[in-house]
């Protein structure tokens, strides 16, 4: 990773909108954050991820993760 410009103080709920819940937050290898997202209707399970000004939707916990796992770092900078 090239730095890190994630602050120490922000939490997934930061960036609830548009009936997401923010439950993880990551970051790019720039250091720029990566919400993964859950809508709030528990019968549309649906997960969204979060960056810069795109979004990514998925039907799975599970196959949102893999998506982040292939792309983004931990809040320290290492890989998921």
């Amino acid at each position: 990773m090239k730095n890190t410009k994630m602050y120490p103080a922000m939490q997934p709920s930061d960036f609830d909108c548009q009936g997401y819940e923010g439950r993880f937050l990551f970051q790019t290898n720039n250091g720029r954050p990566v919400v993964l997202a859950q809508y709030n209707d528990p019968d549309r399970a649906i997960w969204r991820v979060m960056f810069g000004t795109s979004s990514v939707f998925f039907g799975t916990y599970g196959e949102a993760m893999e998506y982040c796992k292939k792309r983004f770092f931990s809040r320290s900078g290492k890989p998921l």
